[in-house]
C-alpha cells in the first residue's frame, strides 16, 4: 500500500494517489467511524430509513434473482 502511494506521489493526475491513500486508510482502520456516533446520527437524521448490512444485501439478491 505504501508502495502505491509513493509511486503516484508526483503524478499530474492525483486520482491514483487519492485511491492509494484511501486503500491505506481502509487497511489501517483510519476511515472507520465510531459506531455509537453512527447509530446516534442514523436515529437523528434518518429515522425512517433502514440501513442494510452485507448479509441482508446477499439475502435480498438471492430472493430477487440477484437484483437489489
Amino acid at each position: 500500500l505504501e508502495q502505491d502511494r509513493a509511486q503516484h506521489l508526483n503524478d499530474k493526475d492525483p486520482s491514483q494517489l487519492w485511491l492509494a491513500f484511501m486503500d491505506l486508510w481502509n487497511a489501517t482502520g483510519a476511515s472507520a467511524v465510531p459506531m455509537n456516533k453512527v447509530e446516534e446520527q442514523r436515529k437523528k437524521y434518518f429515522p425512517d430509513i433502514h440501513f442494510s448490512n452485507i448479509e441482508e444485501y446477499i439475502t435480498t439478491a438471492e430472493k430477487a434473482n440477484h437484483i437489489i
